[in-house]
């Protein structure tokens, strides 16, 4: 059932980022930052190689896949993004499934977390599908999503201290920086 909830959650992100660049794959997204994303994955993709004035990174794997498959980059830019983000969704449904009990109709509960990326609707979805393209961010995330496991992995032995430490700093990050309260929302 887990791994149906996961399936279910990769692939319903996946195409929701898809459809709207269907039939070109191009960025569905309003801002000029696509451009300039797509420019980085030019960098690389000539040679396959990194160059030494640019970091790796999502644009940098975009190239790659893109090489890799004979696809144009610009084809393969936007889908790349998209797995990135529907797998990171993925990764949010199956950690919640991990610190809720082990039950069955927990797993359908699971789903909630995930839904919930998309409350703050700039952050998660629009990091690629309007007012930016932050591929770099959104690559970013999978660190975001190891420190909240490790967090999670406190749950199996509670202690109140921890948990107000815990609160304190998602309500710092917050209150610091509105558009990150997805992921710790969810």
């Amino acid at each position: 059932l887990e791994i149906a909830g996961f399936l279910l959650v990769v692939f319903g992100v996946w195409l929701y980022f898809i459809l709207p660049a269907l039939p070109t794959l191009l960025p569905p997204t309003q801002s000029s930052d696509a451009v300039r994303v797509y420019l980085q994955v030019l960098f690389s993709y000539p040679e396959g190689k990194l160059v030494s004035w640019y970091p790796a990174g999502g644009a940098f794997v975009a190239a790659m896949f893109a090489r890799w498959l004979d696809w144009a980059p610009l084809r393969i830019l936007h889908p790349t993004a998209a797995s990135f983000i529907a797998l990171s969704a993925g990764a949010v449904y199956g950690m919640t499934c991990t610190i809720l009990p082990r039950q069955h109709f927990s797993k359908i509960v699971a789903l909630i977390a995930p839904a919930l990326l998309f409350v703050p609707w700039s952050y998660f979805a629009g990091t690629i599908n309007w007012e930016q393209y932050f591929f770099a961010q959104v690559f970013a995330q999978y660190f975001i999503l190891a420190a909240l496991w490790y967090i999670a992995s406190y749950t199996e032995q509670p202690r109140w201290v921890f948990a107000v430490l815990i609160g304190a700093a998602l309500l710092g990050v917050v209150a610091a920086y509105p558009i990150f309260v997805a992921l710790p929302f969810a």
